[in-house]
């Protein structure tokens, strides 16, 4: 449908979706994915004007956008669709920060790009080039091997929500139940766990202290320095500490992650940071093994995990995911809490999107429709994505992907076609495009 009718469409839709919440829509019985972000359930003594004003809301910020694109007659290549993950990213592209070789200097000393808080509050994501000297990563990738070959490495694991029901509890409610299932080729460590080192890097006595002194530096140092340097770039993160350190090692057999977001009602979770750690050898397409980042309503974009580079994201509202790899492949992951008033992110949009399109996106992608929006519209690429991580032989694996598939169908009728109709139509969202003819040269 023309592109100016489809938006129309978001008017009714997003009214339908405010209305919905306001009569507090049950949440979900079950995520396919633990680390999921959980929908949460609307206070159901919500009263009637809050139900129209919400309604109000919503169809209002849809009609303006209306009237925008009807009168900039540019809905087409602000709307333009992009199928893989190799198209045009963001305009807030990572650029490439000053080399550091962090064997003398802390992660937080890493020189940070000049669009790091733009990007967190317009995409949800950074990625900082070059953050961490050679030298450091090969250190950190040696004691992480030789900590894998000691045997303090467990597989990593997750518990997925299946299909199936348990007993009745005492109190006579049935619950669903969940499989503990492990992903293919891949082992962790925590290294840091509520501020505190873990037995593993803290003990003494069966030698994994001596083989790791990078690590214990990185979680007790350069991990609050971090913190420090992203609190001075975006004062408004407000971090407050390092939630947890995990050293990740792949063994490079299709080991991947499945898609999912960093933080679920039990954690406090508010930025990942992710510093890759691969040899000097470099990374070559087919190892596979990227960052895979859904930062709606925008083209998901996939990050090679080269050494040094450093990326950061929304712990609640940045989706993603890890591709299979086939090489070796080693991370260190750093959460980050926040003080109880800091405010979610992304909250803004990059200056191409208009102000009125804005509103309507915002309303979107706020707490309680990303993660529904987010596993319908990605809904094969979620169940693909559990079966790479987790394959598909077990039971449980095989539940938790039909419930998820049951999820999105409950979904889809509790969102309402009109508006899914609209968005599979019109996103993700690019940039339009340069004009062409001009004496404009571009740089890196």
């Amino acid at each position: 449908m023309p592109a100016v009718v489809a938006v129309a469409a978001l008017a009714p839709a997003c009214a339908h979706v405010a209305l919905l919440d306001a009569h507090a829509v049950p949440a979900s019985s079950a995520a396919a994915f633990a680390g999921a972000a959980e929908p949460s359930a609307v206070d159901a003594r919500s009263t009637e004007p809050s139900i129209v004003a919400a309604a109000a809301t919503a169809a209002f910020a849809a009609v303006a956008i209306v009237e925008t694109l009807a009168l900039a007659g540019t809905a087409a290549a602000t709307f333009a669709a992009a199928t893989t993950a190799s198209a045009a990213a963001p305009a807030l592209a990572a650029g490439p920060a000053a080399a550091v070789d962090l064997t003398a200097a802390p992660l937080g000393a890493c020189a940070l790009p000049a669009h790091l808080a733009a990007s967190l509050d317009e995409l949800g994501y950074c990625v900082v080039e070059h953050a961490a000297g050679s030298a450091w990563c090969a250190a950190l990738r040696d004691e992480i091997e030789e900590l894998h070959a000691r045997g303090a490495l467990e597989p990593s694991c997750n518990l997925l929500a299946t299909s199936r029901v348990a007993p009745a509890t005492a109190g006579g409610t049935a619950v669903g139940s969940q499989a503990r299932c492990e992903k293919r080729g891949i082992a962790e460590l925590t290294v840091l766990l509520n501020g505190e080192l873990t037995g593993a890097i803290r003990c003494a006595s069966d030698g994994a202290r001596r083989g790791s002194p990078t690590l214990e530096r990185c979680a007790t140092a350069c991990a609050p320095a971090l913190a420090r340097a992203l609190n001075a770039a975006a004062p408004w993160l407000r971090l407050s500490g390092v939630d947890t350190v995990k050293a990740q090692y792949n063994h490079g057999i299709g080991g991947c992650f499945p898609m999912h977001f960093d933080t679920t009602a039990r954690t406090q979770r508010h930025v990942t940071a992710v510093l890759y750690l691969n040899d000097a050898r470099g990374w070559r397409e087919a190892d596979g093994g990227s960052l895979r980042v859904f930062p709606f309503p925008f083209a998901p974009v996939a990050i090679p995990p080269c050494a040094g580079t450093l990326v950061l994201f929304s712990s609640a509202c940045t989706l993603h995911r890890v591709d299979r790899a086939f090489a070796p492949r080693c991370a260190l992951s750093i959460w980050f809490r926040a003080e109880s008033d800091a405010r979610r992110f992304p909250a803004a949009f990059p200056a191409w999107v208009a102000p009125a399109e804005a509103d309507a996106l915002r309303f979107l992608r706020g707490a309680s429709h990303l993660s529904r929006l987010t596993k319908v519209l990605f809904a094969r690429e979620y169940a693909e994505s559990i079966e790479e991580a987790f394959g598909a032989e077990t039971t449980g694996v095989r539940d938790a992907i039909g419930l998820h598939f049951a999820e999105v169908a409950r979904l889809e009728v509790e969102l309402g076609e009109p508006l899914l109709e609209v968005l599979r139509a019109s996103l993700p969202l690019v940039p339009p495009l340069p004009p062409s003819g001009g004496d404009e040269v571009g740089g890196d």
